[in-house]
């Protein structure tokens, strides 16, 4: 059994559980707001406070200490789609490090992780989804979970980690389509064309939530990356935007939003892969952990 840990500026999510027979079987989901002032864009602000609160977080849901890992997400993280040629491991990374280092300064300071997003074929090589972190970023967290008696198992980035959870459902595979997860006022949106992560945007909202002006904000960025699907050369067109983190009031809107952008607005849909009583029990969609799930994997 494995225990994943989410940490944002706004909240703290978990999920315990494991990959086994061909499934992801959920034990539990778990999520506590952050006061604010101890995060804050993926870094540590008030580390004193933070260790505090994570030991609190693991002491209220009697989370194991053991086999732990965490997903980071923020602005200190940079990802982007390349196209490279058959390479073994090593040469590899040191491919990415010269392609991060060309726009991103200190490239010695930055740690570096990919997905396969899309084999070449009998030549090798092919597209793949690269992420880069910032150590400075890394580094302050192994001493917080350590402060709490967790010895990371390892740490994840969270644009890897949605990736695979997407690709794991069956519901979800060969269709395109836009997924968006809202936090407080931070709204990421995962484009996937054809089964296949295209691109990732992140936007900040102005508006306040819960209010029709933020149902038009997000209608707005939805808008951009629709418009961009369009000019994709795409097998099958752009059918839905699954859309989780709305609070329940916020459900109202989503009529308004489908129809702004002409496509339907809704949850995703459940799915075969995810076997979980405690999902069903507390009536929990498993996007809302979209990044804590996909820690499981693998």
């Amino acid at each position: 059994m494995k225990t994943t840990v989410h940490i944002s500026s706004q909240s703290i999510s978990a999920a315990v559980g494991e990959e086994a027979g061909g499934k992801l079987k959920v034990k539990g989901c778990y999520r506590g707001q952050i006061p604010g002032g101890l995060f804050d864009s993926g870094l540590i602000v008030d580390p004193d406070q933070a260790v505090a609160y994570l030991g609190g977080f693991f002491n209220m849901h009697q989370l194991s200490r053991n086999n732990v890992a965490l997903v980071l997400d923020g602005d200190h993280i940079s990802s982007r789609v390349l196209d490279v040629p058959a390479l073994p491991e090593r040469q590899l990374r040191a491919l990415l490090k010269n392609e991060f280092s060309q726009d991103e300064p200190g490239a010695e300071e930055l740690l570096y992780d990919y997905a396969v997003l899309q084999p070449r074929g009998a030549g090798g090589g092919g597209r793949v989804y690269a992420v880069a972190a910032e150590k400075s970023m890394v580094q302050p967290y192994t001493q917080l979970f350590a402060a709490v008696g967790v010895k990371l198992a390892g740490i994840d980035l969270a644009p890897l980690t949605a990736l695979r959870l997407v690709r794991k459902l069956p519901e979800l595979q060969g269709q395109t389509f836009i997924f968006a997860y809202i936090e407080g006022n931070e709204m990421t949106l995962l484009l996937f064309a054809d089964g296949q992560y295209e691109l990732s945007n992140r936007s900040f909202l102005r508006e306040q939530r819960n209010t029709p002006a933020a149902a038009v904000e997000i209608s707005r960025a939805l808008s951009q990356l629709v418009q961009f699907s369009y000019v994709q050369a795409t097998e099958r067109p752009l059918s839905n935007v699954y859309i989780c983190g709305l609070l329940d009031d916020e459900l109202q809107f989503c009529p308004d939003i489908a129809s702004a952008i002409a496509l339907p607005v809704g949850e995703p849909p459940l799915s075969r892969a995810i076997s979980s009583n405690f999902l069903q029990q507390y009536g929990i969609n498993y996007g809302e952990f979209i990044f804590c799930l996909g820690g499981l994997i693998g």
